[in-house]
């Protein structure tokens, strides 16, 4: 059965543990971050990179169930690298300000490399007569540590993913985005040039982190905001970020669960399927969107690790209109795990019952 329902969906790896919605950086935490209810303080570091008495007090005095940021040892020495540039991410409302023209050191954030042609598959050579030239393969990559403190210009240490696999992926997402430091996380320069040089796409993450890491429904307020014509602004600045800075798209992975006080509802689906059916018609094919399998039609955060009747509109919806070009179906998938539901087979039906091509589908696993 493993080898029947490879056939149909692609895979989707992930280089580490889906670990960086939690990594928090003091240096860079935004102001906006305190929208969350966390409560900053800035860490003070002695010239041995220990954190100072003063600091301990800060965090003891806190109220508790308030979220403290502090340096961690990890990135002591990178701290002390003082005006260093840094590369961008944002929250929805910060996007929402953005300015190109006005954004500091932006030439240093922006990839000079086209993308690359490749060798169409069906001239390559295969390794063995069961490959499928329409089969594909995405990495989900944490390239960088954190969100936030990576500088185009390298730190004093050497600690990042170099990702050396580039002739095995169709696609590349570089993985990020955190509640304590901004949720939509664009590729640096560096790695979209390296991407590039290979032929591979690359696309930046949007992390609307669900309430357990910090998440909060007022991010996915401000992600959903519309001008008095009903276009949603942020569609335009997802697509000028891509623009301007010169990577391929966005993967979108919706978490969001709500609360009692403001919960999470169909109309927050309804308004997110807009939304991915808006940035595909601006984006005119020369961007790519992936959705990830969290939130159903009706507003649920329900992982379907298929493609179903719940989720199948974020890429077609009943009357034929577009939306995501891709769906990622859940990190669960393994030998031990939903093989035996052979819900692979039953999205490959699916999917051409609605017209969508299965090899847009993929399901993978988490490794580290």
């Amino acid at each position: 059965m493993k080898k029947q329902y490879y056939k149909f969906v692609s895979v989707a790896l992930i280089a580490t543990m889906f670990v960086t919605g939690c990594s928090k950086n003091s240096s860079d935490i935004k102001d906006n971050a305190t929208n969350s209810e966390a409560v900053v303080t800035e860490a003070v570091v002695t010239e041995t990179g220990q954190v100072t008495e003063e600091e301990k007090v800060l965090e003891e005095v806190q109220a508790p169930g308030k979220i403290v940021y502090k340096v961690t040892p990890e990135t002591e020495s990178d701290m002390k690298m003082m005006n260093i540039p840094n590369a961008p991410y944002w929250f929805p409302a910060e996007l929402l300000e953005w300015n190109p023209k006005e954004a500091k050191d932006l030439d240093l954030y922006v990839s000079n490399v086209p993308l690359k042609s490749r060798v169409d598959k069906s001239k390559l050579v295969k390794s063995n007569p069961t490959q499928l030239a329409d089969f594909k393969v995405a990495a989900l990559s944490i390239m960088n540590s954190s969100t936030s403190g990576n500088s185009p210009h390298g730190l004093n240490r050497f600690n990042a993913n170099t990702f050396s696999y580039w002739q095995y992926v169709d696609q590349l997402v570089y993985w990020g985005g955190s509640a304590g430091e901004g949720l939509i996380v664009p590729p640096t320069a560096d790695v979209t040039e390296a991407a590039h040089t290979n032929g591979v796409p690359i696309l930046g993450t949007i992390f609307l982190a669900p309430e357990a890491w910090g998440g909060k429904i007022v991010w996915f307020d401000d992600f959903l905001k519309t001008d008095e014509n009903g276009q949603f602004l942020l569609v335009d600045k997802l697509i000028e970020v891509c623009t301007v800075l010169g990577f391929d798209g966005w993967f979108i992975n919706q978490e969001v669960g709500g609360t009692k006080e403001a919960p999470l509802t169909k109309e927050y689906a309804d308004n997110m399927l807009s939304f991915v059916q808006q940035f595909n018609e601006k984006a005119a094919g020369k961007l790519s969107f992936i959705w990830y399998d969290s939130m159903t039609e009706e507003g649920v955060i329900d992982y379907q690790n298929a493609l179903t009747d719940k989720n199948d509109a974020y890429l077609i919806d009943e009357n034929g209109k577009k939306g995501a070009d891709s769906m990622f179906l859940n990190f669960w998938w393994a030998a031990s795990a939903l093989a035996d539901q052979e819900l692979l087979i039953k999205s490959n039906e699916k999917a051409k019952e609605k017209g969508i091509n299965p090899y847009d589908l993929y399901a993978g696993d988490r490794k580290s």
